[in-house]
């Protein structure tokens, strides 16, 4: 994936900035208002616009200090987060097609947490320009594959995005205990998102058929999916009750929605 190209597309979009928009970082901004949002409403969860702003720019202090690899990946694709609501331990965020670099995320206590929404959606942006160079697959959009992290079957284009932001959390979590002190849900978040990942992978890898563009992308998160193995088998050894616990919430998943829906492929 040609990066610099992608770089250049998100600079030509016009970000009507408003005036009560807070930087957080060089082009990066908090917006407080909700004229030029296309698809929902500014939601502050009943917290102070101070809340938010102390939040957002936490996080990405961690981003920049703790993890300034995985902040270098997304910082030119990131340019406006929208607060969407506040659910004490519910992580919700969105993005959408149309509007590359806008991401939606609610309030989290932990900065930590924040900051995985924002690489999340961030790494939507990155495929949402993608796919306007190149479609990727040839068979993206029929409903019928496994897919870890929803209760029907998906769409293969649905597995790829969920799979593409996957591996780069797995990179920022490991990126953060690498550079800090943490506790054992770090280590448990990790294990849940990386055997989500693999099974992600295996259903891509056995059902897609790719452009070549596509491919060369699949290729590149394949090796760094495989780069995170040995980490992640490293941190299994110190913390393994928190992998069975992870391992054991994915088989009951997986066997649920294949007892429920008969035919699907995985």
């Amino acid at each position: 994936m040609n990066i610099e190209k992608l770089t250049s597309e998100i600079e030509k979009i016009d970000y009507k900035i408003s005036e009560s928009a807070i930087e957080i970082k060089k082009n990066i901004y908090l917006e407080f208002d909700d004229k030029n949002l296309k698809h929902r409403d500014l939601d502050f969860g009943g917290k102070k616009k101070g809340d938010w702003i102390e939040n957002i720019e936490n996080t990405f202090e961690i981003l920049e200090k703790k993890t300034p690899t995985s902040f270098s990946k997304i910082k030119d694709f990131t340019h406006l987060i929208v607060p969407y609501g506040y659910l004490k331990g519910i992580q919700k965020s969105l993005s959408y097609t149309d509007q590359p670099g806008v991401i939606y995320v609610s309030y989290q206590d932990s900065q930590i947490t924040q900051a995985e929404a924002i690489i999340h959606e961030t790494c939507h942006t990155i495929l949402f320009l993608f796919s306007n160079f190149d479609k990727g697959m040839l068979n993206a959009y029929e409903a019928q594959y496994y897919s870890a992290v929803q209760d029907k079957p998906r769409e293969l284009h649905n597995c790829f995005l969920a799979f593409h932001a996957f591996v780069h959390v797995i990179g920022f979590y490991l990126e953060f205990i690498k550079n800090s002190n943490y506790t054992k849900e770090i280590p448990q978040t990790i294990f849940s998102t990386y055997l989500k990942s693999t099974s992600l992978f295996n259903v891509i890898q056995r059902y897609a058929t790719f452009t070549i563009e596509g491919k060369k992308l699949f290729q590149q998160l394949k090796k760094s999916l495989e780069s995170s193995e040995k980490k992640v088998e490293k941190l299994e050894k110190k913390y393994k009750k928190e992998f069975e616990m992870a391992q054991e919430e994915q088989i009951a998943h997986f066997e649920k929605i294949t007892q429920e829906f008969k035919n699907i492929k995985f």
